[in-house]
């Protein structure tokens, strides 16, 4: 699966971000074909590319 120009610009408009100083989006209400095609995602982007870190709200940081 290859992400074309309009997939890439529509992931990133700014009203399907989460605001820097709001939580991060804790996915608990995703349905079930939405959390297959999450996984989906991930192994897709895990066998191309190297893990590098994570998200995490900054009240966990400490």
């Amino acid at each position: 699966m290859q992400l074309n120009k309009i997939h890439s610009k529509n992931s990133f408009d700014m009203d399907v971000l989460t605001p820097i100083d709001q939580p991060l989006d804790t996915l608990e209400d995703l349905t079930r074909d939405e959390i297959d095609s999450l996984n989906d995602w991930h192994g897709h982007f895990a066998a191309k590319y190297q893990h590098v870190g994570n998200l995490v709200n900054d009240r966990d940081v400490l």
